[in-house]
C-alpha cells in the first residue's frame, strides 16, 4: 500500500495513467487482430463510505469477430477489493460487457492498485492487462463524487447517436478543479466532450462524431473509448462504448430524479428497452447503487428476465438519505455470449430548499398505426414543488438522432404547460416502419435536472394512445368522480395486460380498478379513482401504467394530474367519461356536459379542446369556451372515425377543460359494432332544496344487435355523498336487455348541482363498457321541473304503428318555467318526436314514435333507447324513452291519470291489465313509486316475480291529505328474468280546489269480454259528472295499445254532467276477434283542471267472464235503495274469482256479498247494496272489480251509479 501522505506517489500514479492513455492513443496498426485496448481504470471512494459504482467495460476485438476469452482480477495491495463479472476461464465471447467491481469496505485512506487481465482462450499469448487504481479519500480531502460506470451509445448503421450528459461533483471538502481527457481504442477522434476543464459541480455533454468512427459510421461493430477525469488528488475513469449495427439496443440516455429532503419519493420513470430493428432479444437487467444505499431499483429485473421490446420501471426508494446528489446505474446486457449491452446512469437530487420540479410524468407514450399521418400531442404540467421561482429549460433527444420529438415552449417559469408532439415524418421510415422508438425530455433549472422518457409505438397492434388525465377537487372536499379509460389496441385485437397506478407526493391517492399482473384483456375499461380528501391544496402527479402481459411486451403510461384548490373558481365535478356507440355505418347522438363552478368565489372562464387516440378529427365540443355555469355539447362525426365509421372497434378520445389554475379531462369512448351496448345519454334529475326525492328513472341496457351480454353495473357519486343508487347492481349481475332503475336520495343536500355516473361493464375480459353521467340539480328557489316520470315505454309489434303518449310537465317552483324539449336517440335516428318543442309549464307534451325511422323501419325486433332532454334556465332533466319491438313484448300501457278534490275522497282505483303482445305468459315484478306527496300510490299485487301476463293490477290512490297540486308517480313492470323486458307506466294525480270544476268519480276500468267471434260486444255507457263548482267543459278520446283503433267513444265532448258510450269493433281487434288474448286501450278525459284516464280491457277467450252492464241505483235522500243481485258467470269452465267493491265520493256506501280473496267460483250471485241514507242529493259512482283468482288472470269491472234525489 502506498503512503497516505506521499505527493510523489500521487505524481507517479498520474504519470502512469497518462502513459497508458498515450499508448492507447498511438496504438500500433499491427495489433489489428487483438483486443480493443481498454486504458487504465481509476476509482475513487470516501474512507468508510459507499462503494463506487462498477465500471462496465466492453471487451471487443479489433476486427469485430467473436473471440472466446477469460477474465481475472487481482490486486497489488489492500487485499481482494477488486473483482470482475463475469469471471473465469473461457467464460466469455467478444463483444461482451464486463463489470469491474470495487468492494473496498473499510480500507484506510490511500491509493491502491490492481489489474484486470483479459486473455484469448485459444491463444494465451494474446492478453490485455488493464491497470486499476483505487483512491480512498481521507476525511476533508477533495475528490470526485460517483460518476457513471459507463456511457453507452447506440446507432443504426449510418445513423446518428444522441449526445449524453453527466455531472462532475465534489464529494469532499474544498474546491475540485478538474480536467477531462478522452481517448479511443482505435485512435480515432470520434469521442467529443463539451468542456475539458472546470470546477465542480459541472455538467459535461459527451457526443459521438460519427464521421470519425471506423468506416464513418457505416461499419458495424463495437467501438470503445474512455473519459479520464483528473483532480489534484484522485482520478476517475468512465468507459465509453459505441454500438453500430442494424440490430443494436436503442440508446437510453441518463435518467434524472429530484425530490425534497424528507419528502415523498419521486414518481417512477419508465423506459422501453428495444432494438433498433425491433428484433426480440433476451436480456438481463440489474442495478448498481453507490452512495446513499439501495435507493435505486428496477422492475422487471434478473438474469435473462426479459425480451425486447419491454418496459422497465425505475423506482426510487430514498429512505432518509440527506440532501445531496446521488448516482447509480442500470445495466442492460443481452442474455447471450457474445452479447450487446447498455448502461443507463441514474441521478437523484435531494434538495434541502429552494425551487425544484414538482413530480413530472414518469413517461409519455404515443401510439401510431403503420403509415399513420399524425400523433396526438400530450401536455405536461410543470410545477414548482419548492420555494422561490422556478425558471426552467427543456431539451429533447431521441435514441436514433431523428428530429421527431418536439416540445413547446422550450423554456418558462413554473407553473406552466408544455405541449409534447411527435413529427411522424421524422420517425424512422416516416411512420411506415413498425416498432418502438424512444426519446427523452430533459428539464433543467439551477440545481435540478429531471427527465421524462418518451416512447412511440408504431404498429397495427399497439395500444391506442391515452393522453394524460386531470382531476380537480376542493381542499377538504369530496373526491372527484372516477374517470373511465378504455384500454384498446389500434387493430382492436385482444391483448392481455397488467395495470398499476403509482403516485409521487401525497401518498396513495390514486387507484385503478381492475389492476394487477395480467389482470386484463383489451378492450377493457380501467377506472381511475381519487382518494385525496385529506391532502393539502396543491398539484399532485401520478401515473397509470399499462403493460402487455408478455415478454416481449408493449406498454403505455398515462400521467395523472390532481389539482386541489384552496379557494377561487374551479371546475365542479365533470363526468368521469362519455360513451358513444353505433353500429357500423350508423349515426351517433351528441351528448351534453354541464360545466359548473365548484368554487364559492370568482368567475370560471373556461376553454375546451378535444383530442383522439388515432389523431382523427372525429371528436368535437361546442362551444369551445364559455363562462360557468354553461352547457357544452360533445359530438362524434362518424365519417372521420377510422374506416369512416364502418370499421368495428373501440376508439378513444378526450375532452380537456381548462381554466386559469385548473385542468380537468373527460375520457371519451366510441364503440362501433353490432354487439355493443346501445348508447345511453347523460341522465338528469331535478328537485327542490329540502324537498322529496325525484322519481327513479328506468334505463334499458341493451345491445345494438339485441344480443344477450352479461354485464356489471355500479353507481358512483362525488360531492354530496352516496345520493345515487341503481337496482339491480353488482358484479356480473345482469344480462342485456335489462332495465336498470336509477334512484336519487338527496333530501338533505344543499342547493346546487351534483354529478354522479353509472358504469356498465361487460362481465368479460376483454369487455365492452358504457359510462352514463348523472346530474342532479337541487333548486333553492325559482322555477324548476316538477317530478317527471322516470321513463316512457312504447311497445310495438313488428311493422305496426306505435300509440303516442302524453308527458305532463309541471313547474315545481315559483316564477315562469319556459322550457325546450330535445328528442335524442341512441342510434341517431329521427324516430322519437315530441310536440311542442318549446313551451311553458304546465304543459302536456305529446311523445310519439315514427316507426319508419326505427332500425329496419320498425320491422326488426329489439330494444331501442332514446331520451327527452328538457332544458330551462337553471334546470335540466331527462326522461328515458324505450321502444320495444317484438311479438313477445308487454302490451303498451299509456300513462294513467287521476283527479280528486283537496281534502276530498280518493278517486276510484283504476284496473290496468298487463298483457303480452302475443298473449304469452311472461313472469314479471311490479312496483309503484312516488316522489312528492309521500306514498300515495299503491298496487293490489306487487313484489319480485309476483305476476304473469296477462294480469290485472288495481292501482289505488290515497291522497286525502295532499295539498292542491300535481303529483307524479310511476309503476314499474319488469320481466322476472335476466335478460328481461320492462315497461314503465307514469301515473299523474291532480289535486284541485273543490271550488273549481273537475271530473267527479269515474270508473276505474271499462271491460269487455267474449268468446272468439266476429260480433261486437255490447256497448257500455260512462257517466261524466262535475265534482266541483263552476262549469266543466270536457272531451274524451280513445287509444289502443296496438294500432287497431278498435275503441270508439261517442260523443267526444260535453259540458258538466253527461254521458258517452264506449264500443269495441271486433273486426279491428288483432285477429278480428277470433284470436284469444287480452287487448288493452284507454279513454282519456281532458279538462282544464286535470285529466282522468279509464283503462279499457278486452278479453277474448273461452272461458271468460260474461260481460255485465252498469249497475244503477235510484233513491231519494235518506232512503237506501233495494239491493240488486248480479250473476258473475263464465262462458265455459268454472273461474275462481275475487270480488272487490270500491266507492269514492260519499265514503264506503257500496257493499257486496259475498266478498273476499278467492271467495267465489262462477257462477255466483253477488248481492250489491248501496247505503245512501246519509248521502246528500247527487250522483255517486263506484265499481265492482272482478279479479280472477289466478296468475295470469282475467278481470272485469262493473260500474255502479247511485243517483240520490232530493
Amino acid at each position: 500500500m502506498y503512503s497516505h501522505d506521499s505527493k510523489t506517489d500521487k505524481l507517479q500514479l498520474l504519470l502512469a495513467v497518462l502513459a497508458v492513455a498515450l499508448v492507447f492513443v498511438f496504438a500500433s496498426p499491427t495489433q489489428a487482430q487483438t483486443f480493443q485496448t481498454v486504458p487504465a481504470l481509476a476509482f475513487t471512494k470516501a474512507f468508510a463510505g459507499a462503494e463506487p459504482l462498477p465500471q462496465v467495460l466492453t471487451i471487443a476485438y479489433t476486427d469485430q469477430t467473436a473471440v472466446r476469452f477469460s477474465t481475472a482480477a487481482s490486486t497489488n495491495s489492500g487485499g481482494a477489493w477488486l473483482s470482475v463479472s463475469p469471471a473465469g476461464g473461457g467464460c466469455c465471447f467478444t463483444p461482451l460487457a464486463v463489470q469491474v467491481i470495487v468492494t473496498a469496505g473499510n480500507l484506510a485512506a490511500g491509493t491502491y492498485t490492481g489489474q484486470v487481465v483479459i486473455t484469448n482462450f485459444s491463444n494465451g499469448a494474446i492478453t490485455m492487462t488493464i491497470p486499476v487504481t483505487l483512491t480512498v479519500a481521507a476525511s476533508g480531502a477533495t475528490f470526485f463524487d460517483d460518476a457513471p460506470g459507463k456511457l453507452s451509445f447506440s446507432m443504426k448503421t449510418n445513423g446518428t447517436p444522441t449526445a449524453q450528459s453527466f455531472q462532475i461533483r465534489n464529494a469532499g471538502a474544498g474546491t475540485l478543479n478538474w480536467t477531462l481527457t478522452k481517448s479511443t481504442a482505435d485512435g480515432g477522434n470520434w469521442l467529443n466532450a463539451s468542456i475539458s476543464t472546470g470546477t465542480a459541480p459541472s455538467t459535461v455533454a459527451i457526443s459521438i462524431n460519427k464521421a470519425q468512427l471506423p468506416g464513418g459510421g457505416a461499419s458495424n461493430g463495437t467501438f470503445v473509448g474512455q473519459l479520464l477525469l483528473q483532480g489534484s488528488g484522485d482520478s476517475v475513469t468512465i468507459p465509453v462504448a459505441v454500438h453500430v449495427g442494424a440490430s443494436v439496443f436503442e440508446q437510453i440516455n441518463p435518467l434524472n430524479f429530484t425530490m425534497a429532503f424528507g419528502g415523498d419519493k419521486p414518481l417512477e420513470q419508465f423506459f422501453n428497452v428495444a432494438m433498433s430493428d425491433n428484433a426480440s432479444v433476451r436480456y438481463s437487467v440489474s442495478v448498481s447503487n453507490a452512495k446513499g444505499g439501495n435507493w435505486l431499483s428496477i422492475t422487471p429485473t434478473g438474469n435473462g428476465c426479459c425480451f425486447t421490446p419491454l418496459a422497465e420501471g425505475v423506482i426510487i426508494t430514498p429512505g432518509t438519505i440527506p440532501a445531496g446528489t446521488y448516482t447509480a446505474q442500470i445495466v442492460i446486457t443481452e442474455f447471450a455470449n457474445p452479447g450487446r449491452s447498455m448502461v443507463v446512469p441514474v441521478t437523484l437530487t435531494v434538495l434541502a430548499s429552494g425551487p425544484f420540479f414538482s413530480d413530472l410524468p414518469g413517461q409519455l407514450t404515443y401510439s401510431l398505426k403503420t403509415n399513420g399521418a399524425t400523433v396526438t400531442p400530450q401536455t405536461i404540467q410543470v410545477g414548482n414543488k419548492g420555494t422561490g421561482t422556478l425558471n426552467w429549460t427543456l431539451a429533447t433527444s431521441t435514441s436514433d438522432g431523428g428530429n421527431w420529438l418536439t416540445a413547446t415552449p422550450a423554456s418558462g417559469t413554473a407553473p406552466s404547460t408544455v405541449s409534447v408532439g411527435i413529427n411522424v415524418g421524422q420517425l424512422p421510415g416516416g411512420g411506415a416502419l413498425n416498432g418502438s422508438f424512444v426519446g427523452q425530455l430533459v428539464f433543467q433549472t439551477s440545481g435540478d435536472t429531471t427527465t421524462v422518457p418518451i416512447t412511440v409505438t408504431v404498429g397495427p397492434a399497439a395500444f391506442v394512445q391515452l393522453n394524460p388525465i386531470s382531476f380537480t377537487m376542493p381542499f377538504g372536499g369530496a373526491n372527484p368522480l372516477a374517470q373511465t379509460l378504455n384500454v384498446t389496441t389500434i387493430d382492436n385485437s385482444s391483448i392481455r395486460f397488467s395495470a398499476q397506478a403509482t403516485t409521487g407526493t401525497g401518498g396513495n391517492w390514486l387507484s385503478i380498478s381492475p389492476s394487477g399482473n395480467g389482470c386484463c384483456f383489451t378492450p377493457l375499461v380501467v377506472a381511475a379513482s381519487i382518494n385525496a380528501s385529506t391532502l393539502p391544496a396543491g398539484t399532485y402527479t401520478g401515473e397509470i401504467y399499462i403493460t402487455e402481459f408478455a415478454n416481449p411486451q408493449r406498454s403505455m403510461s398515462i400521467p395523472v394530474n390532481l389539482t386541489i384548490v384552496a379557494s377561487g373558481p374551479f371546475f365542479d365535478n365533470l363526468p368521469g367519461g362519455m360513451s358513444f356507440s353505433m353500429k357500423p355505418g350508423g349515426a351517433i347522438t351528441p351528448q351534453i356536459v354541464q360545466v359548473g363552478n365548484g368554487g364559492s368565489t370568482g368567475t370560471l372562464n373556461w376553454t375546451a379542446t378535444t383530442s383522439t387516440g388515432d389523431s382523427g378529427a372525429w371528436l368535437t365540443v361546442t362551444p369551445g369556451s364559455g363562462t360557468a355555469p354553461s352547457i357544452a355539447s360533445v359530438s362524434v362525426t362518424p365519417a372521420n372515425l377510422p374506416g369512416g365509421g364502418a370499421l368495428a372497434g373501440t376508439f378513444t378520445g378526450q375532452v380537456v377543460f381548462t381554466a386559469p389554475g385548473d385542468t380537468t379531462t373527460i375520457p371519451v369512448t366510441v364503440t362501433v359494432g353490432t354487439a355493443v351496448f346501445t348508447q345511453m345519454n347523460p341522465v338528469g334529475f331535478a328537485m327542490p332544496f329540502g324537498g322529496t326525492n325525484p322519481l327513479p328513472q328506468v334505463l334499458n341496457i341493451s345491445t345494438v344487435d339485441g344480443s344477450a351480454v352479461r354485464f356489471s353495473a355500479s353507481a358512483v357519486t362525488a360531492k354530496g355523498g352516496t345520493w345515487l343508487s341503481i337496482s339491480p347492481s353488482g358484479n356480473g349481475c345482469c344480462f342485456t336487455p335489462l332495465a336498470i332503475t336509477a334512484s336519487v336520495n338527496a333530501s338533505a343536500l344543499a342547493a346546487g348541482t351534483y354529478t354522479g355516473e353509472i358504469i356498465i361493464t361487460e362481465f368479460a375480459n376483454p369487455q365492452r363498457s358504457m359510462t352514463i353521467p348523472v346530474t342532479l340539480i337541487v333548486s333553492a328557489s325559482g322555477a324548476f321541473f316538477d317530478n317527471l316520470p322516470g321513463g316512457l315505454t312504447f311497445s310495438i309489434q313488428p311493422g305496426k304503428k306505435a300509440t303516442p303518449q302524453a308527458l305532463f310537465v309541471g313547474n315545481g317552483g315559483t316564477g315562469k318555467l319556459k322550457f325546450t324539449v330535445t328528442p335524442l336517440t341512441e342510434d341517431g335516428g329521427l324516430w322519437l318526436t315530441a310536440t311542442p318543442l318549446i313551451t311553458t309549464a304546465p304543459k302536456s307534451i305529446t311523445v310519439g314514435i315514427n316507426i319508419l325511422n326505427l332500425p329496419g323501419a320498425g320491422a326488426i325486433a329489439g330494444t331501442y333507447n332514446g331520451q327527452l332532454l328538457l332544458q330551462a334556465p337553471g334546470s335540466i332533466t331527462t326522461v328515458p324513452v324505450t321502444v320495444t319491438v317484438g311479438k313477445a313484448v308487454f302490451g303498451q300501457v299509456n300513462p294513467i291519470n287521476f283527479v280528486m278534490p283537496f281534502g276530498g275522497p280518493n278517486p276510484l282505483p283504476q284496473v290496468i291489465s298487463i298483457p303480452a303482445a302475443d298473449n304469452s305468459a311472461i313472469r314479471f315484478s311490479a312496483s309503484a313509486a312516488t316522489s312528492k306527496g309521500g306514498a300515495w300510490l299503491s298496487l293490489s299485487t306487487s313484489g319480485n316475480g309476483c305476476c304473469f301476463t296477462s294480469f290485472p293490477e288495481r292501482v289505488t290512490v290515497n291522497a286525502t291529505s295532499l295539498p292542491v297540486g300535481n303529483y307524479t308517480g310511476e309503476i314499474s313492470i319488469i320481466e322476472f328474468a335476466n335478460p328481461g323486458r320492462s315497461m314503465l307506466v307514469p301515473v299523474n294525480l291532480t289535486v284541485v280546489s273543490s271550488a273549481k270544476a273537475f271530473f267527479d268519480n269515474l270508473p276505474g276500468q271499462t271491460s269487455f269480454s267474449f268468446t272468439p267471434n266476429t260480433k261486437n260486444p255490447p256497448v257500455q255507457t260512462i257517466q261524466v259528472g262535475n265534482g266541483g263548482g263552476l262549469s266543466l267543459s270536457w272531451s274524451v278520446a280513445a287509444s289502443t295499445a296496438d294500432p287497431g283503433k278498435w275503441i270508439k267513444v261517442t260523443p267526444t265532448k260535453g259540458v258538466d254532467a253527461g254521458s258517452y258510450t264506449v264500443s269495441v269493433t271486433a273486426s279491428k281487434l288483432p285477429g278480428k276477434g277470433l284470436i284469444a288474448g287480452t287487448y288493452i286501450g284507454q279513454q282519456v278525459l281532458k279538462a282544464k283542471t286535470g285529466n282522468v284516464t279509464i283503462p279499457v280491457s278486452v278479453t277474448v277467450s273461452d272461458p271468460v267472464f260474461a260481460q255485465l252492464p252498469t249497475v244503477t241505483f235510484n233513491t231519494t235522500r235518506g232512503v237506501n235503495p233495494a239491493n240488486q243481485v248480479i250473476s258473475i258467470a263464465s262462458t265455459g269452465a268454472v273461474l275462481r274469482f275475487t270480488p272487490i267493491a270500491a266507492s269514492g265520493k260519499g265514503g264506503n256506501w257500496l257493499g257486496i256479498t259475498p266478498s273476499g280473496n278467492g271467495c267465489c267460483n262462477t257462477p255466483t250471485n253477488i248481492t250489491v247494496s248501496a247505503n245512501a241514507s246519509a248521502l246528500a242529493a247527487g250522483t255517486y259512482v263506484g265499481e265492482i272489480n272482478i279479479l280472477q283468482f289466478a296468475n295470469p288472470g282475467q278481470s272485469m269491472t262493473i260500474p255502479v251509479v247511485l243517483n240520490v234525489a232530493p
